[in-house]
């Protein structure tokens, strides 16, 4: 029995390695940049690393590496040391971005130091256990060392082929560069020269960083390369810089696979709301996740975690269903403020429900636009006709609409407006998901009809809004935009962390003035402003009635504008809402030639199938 019981205590012991730990720490009690984690299913736990100078407010110099240890991703342990700088070591006190490989039969600890002549270097250390203590076990950064350098990631192709793929740093060369080198197996030291896989300025959603460098230069970011086998056999690289939302996240895919392949990359990041240097693990359970630091400020910064599907080669977050149609809700050339319906299953072409006949029949006037709001119900705003006040329609299915309620526009408080007799013209409405609010725009002129100028009557356009959390109650009209231009047929969508407000220039085009009648885009941080001033023409004059919404293939957008007077439907497509915007071929889309002044809405499947057996042919 004496026996059998040390058997037991040994057995036991070997299976139970891990040492009792408890969990006291939330997500958002530790400060975090770089955030990397590494899912163990031999001990079902994840670990955590961070330089342990992380735990600081302010960034400071660390000891080494630290890991914290979790059982569920949302409680998590202490700190322990896991890498200490020994006694000579080249690396100085400035510690950025480790990360831990099981490669082979041990685990690599690949982290960033100050400390060296050429300055920042990538060093791998090596340990038997996720938990350490890591070792030095060459002598120098396995970086170049006429190369400022970090974010140092290791990969293998499928040739066995051993990789650190890092960063040339834009400190250094102007133009951030991502560069890769190979290793021995035993990655202990470099094989030969490092080659350049791209640029940072390759890619269309970066955008360049004031200050630091050279005087005079413009500089490009490159950060955090993180390297992603598909499903289908794609590599893909998440890595980040600076977009017009702040520090971003994008992805570039390699053409043939193999990290020394030709790099092509997204026209449109994967996270643009302030946060980065993202890195891709498997949950115990299997799930895909992304871990980033968000928002890249300092003190402020909390590691960040977020499912993630694989979607055509690509990385997509949270994903959506992919809608299975899309609705156009318009009027016609011929029947002014009549509601009609086509739709599609590409977002391209589209087929005329109802017979070409109306929809809601003689009970709606307006130029239709449909938004899905907080209670996954479909909302319709119009006028009460000719223009006047408006009118807010519900639906569960885009089929069975009843009208909800008719609002009394009152502008004559609104500094501008004399008095309250005038057009409300062509209202929008959207609902903002993020802040839960429902913004309502539409235009009215500042000026009266007159008999001769009849331009005076559209330069006196200029765009109000309101807002709603639940459509019973709302804010009182104001101006839209601060700036003095007349506005109109504007609609706002949220991108990342800001909004973008695309809108009709409705001066006349002249020699001074060449975007007038064109669609213009503006941005503001918050739905309230400021609002800058919009942007150069996207566009050719002579446009009006944007509606705009995701392609289906995610790369981007599709943008509807309609040539008038009353010609026909173009498209244009951009990676972002700022563009840059190109059109399309005529012959890639076809929209019913009498459509005017409408709305595109993506369905579900259960829509789609309740709009064709509503309208559909029989």
């Amino acid at each position: 029995m004496q026996r059998l019981f040390l058997f037991l205590s040994v057995g036991f012991g070997l299976v139970a390695a891990e040492p009792p730990v408890d969990y006291p720490l939330a997500l958002d009690d530790l400060r975090v940049r770089d955030p990397f984690i590494h899912a163990d299913r031999e001990t079902g736990t994840y670990y955590l690393y961070a330089q342990t100078g992380n735990r600081r407010v302010n960034p400071q110099p660390g000891l080494g590496v630290e890991v914290y240890r979790s059982r569920d991703l949302t409680r998590w342990s202490r700190p322990e040391l896991v890498f200490r700088r020994p006694e000579g070591f080249w690396g100085g006190e400035e510690i950025w971005a480790p990360e831990v490989h099981r490669l082979g039969g041990h685990y690599y600890l690949f982290v960033s130091f100050n400390g060296r002549a050429g300055g920042r270097g990538t060093q791998i250390l090596r340990a038997d256990a996720p938990a350490g203590p890591f070792a030095v076990f060459s002598a120098e950064a396995n970086t170049p060392p006429d190369q400022r350098c970090l974010d140092g990631t290791p990969w293998v192709d499928p040739d066995g082929t051993c990789w650190l793929v890092y960063c040339h740093e834009w400190v250094q060369i102007g133009d951030g560069a991502m560069r890769a080198v190979r290793m021995k197996p035993d990655w202990s030291a470099r094989v030969g020269e490092p080659i350049e896989l791209f640029r940072a300025s390759q890619a269309p959603w970066v955008r360049s960083l004031e200050g630091g460098g050279a005087a005079g230069r413009t500089n490009f970011v490159t950060d955090g390369p993180w390297l992603h086998r598909t499903g289908d056999g794609r590599l893909v690289m998440l890595w980040s810089s600076f977009g017009s939302g702040g520090y971003t996240l994008g992805q570039a895919r390699s053409e043939d696979g193999y990290v020394d392949g030709r790099w092509m990359h997204d026209p449109a990041p994967l996270f643009a709301g302030d946060g980065g240097h993202g890195m891709l693990f498997r949950t115990l359970d299997g799930q895909l996740k992304l871990a980033l630091h968000q928002p890249n400020r300092g003190g402020q910064e909390r590691a960040r975690f977020f499912d993630v599907a694989e979607e055509g080669g690509r990385l997509a977050l949270s994903p959506q269903p992919r809608p299975a149609g899309y609705l156009f809700a318009h009027m016609t050339r011929e029947d002014y403020g009549r509601l009609y319906y086509a739709l599609s299953t590409d977002g391209l072409r589209w087929q005329r429900l109802n017979g070409g006949r109306r929809i809601l029949g003689e009970e709606y006037w307006g130029h239709p636009d449909i938004c899905r709001g907080h209670d996954g119900r479909f909302y319709l705003v119009g006028n009460r006709r000719p223009n006047l006040d408006l009118t807010l329609w519900v639906s569960t299915n885009l089929v069975h609409w009843a009208l909800l309620k008719q609002l009394r526009l009152d502008v004559s408080r609104v500094p501008g407006y004399r008095d309250n007799s005038g057009d409300h013209g062509a209202p929008k409405i959207w609902f903002d998901d993020v802040q839960g609010t429902y913004v309502i725009t539409w235009h009215s002129s500042q000026s009266r009809r007159h008999p001769v100028d009849t331009e005076a009557y559209w330069r006196g356009q200029r765009t109000l809004y309101m807002t709603s959390t639940d459509l019973e109650t709302f804010s009182e009209p104001r101006r839209l935009f601060s700036w003095d231009l007349a506005t109109i047929d504007v609609i706002v969508r949220r991108e990342g962390d800001r909004y973008l407000a695309l809108l009709k220039d409705e001066a006349m085009p002249a020699f001074d003035w060449p975007t007038g009648k064109s669609i213009r885009v503006a941005s503001a941080p918050s739905l309230s402003g400021p609002w800058s001033e919009p942007g150069p023409r996207v566009t050719p004059n002579f446009r009006e009635a944007p509606t705009v919404f995701p392609r289906p293939d995610g790369l981007g957008w599709y943008l509807y504008t309609e040539q008038y007077p009353a010609v026909q439907y173009t498209v244009a497509t951009a990676p972002q809402l700022e563009g840059p915007w190109h059109e399309l071929h005529v012959s890639s889309y076809a929209v019913p030639s009498d459509t005017r002044h409408g709305c595109v809405v993506p369905v579900d499947a259960a829509c789609y199938e309740a709009l064709v057996e509503a309208y559909g042919e029989k």
